[in-house]
């Protein structure tokens, strides 16, 4: 599959992923993982690529040879969505950039809800961060961060 065919798949059986557009150049993510140390002597394994790509965190979730690895354009959202985890800053060089219609309502609900509060004004209005979906076969190099 090449990423062309991934942003067909993802508008044809992903609706949760909202807008996904294509990078066609270059570009560095941070992947956040607890599994280093299988990567490095491995290799990247990535998301299987199904109707279930928006759902990778639930338990069980299949990872293949192939697929999709899943990072954040910035080592800060990285941080803090896998803030117990390792961060990997992945070299790619094509991609998608997506966001996931729950995070992104997840993060319109926290600002909503932090209006008069004491916490008005200090959480981010623009929600979650878009996601990169990265084949494993566009990923040139890798290296652990933090």
């Amino acid at each position: 599959m090449n990423v062309d065919e991934l942003l067909n798949f993802l508008i044809n059986n992903v609706p949760n992923f909202q807008t996904p557009e294509v990078i066609l150049t270059e570009g560095i993510g941070y992947h956040y993982t607890e599994s280093w140390d299988f990567i490095k002597d491995e290799g990247f394994k990535g998301a299987s690529i199904n109707e279930d790509l928006d759902q990778t965190q639930n338990i069980g979730s299949p990872i293949v040879e192939g697929g999709v690895v899943f990072a954040y354009d910035k080592l800060e959202d990285a941080k803090e969505e896998g803030f117990l985890g390792q961060i990997v800053k992945v070299k790619y060089k094509k991609g998608i950039r997506t966001l996931p219609l729950g995070e992104d309502s997840i993060g319109e609900s926290f600002v909503r809800a932090a209006i008069g509060t004491n916490m008005e004004g200090l959480i981010d209005s623009s929600g979650a961060p878009q996601t990169l979906l990265i084949l494993i076969n566009d990923i040139e190099s890798y290296e652990l961060v933090k």
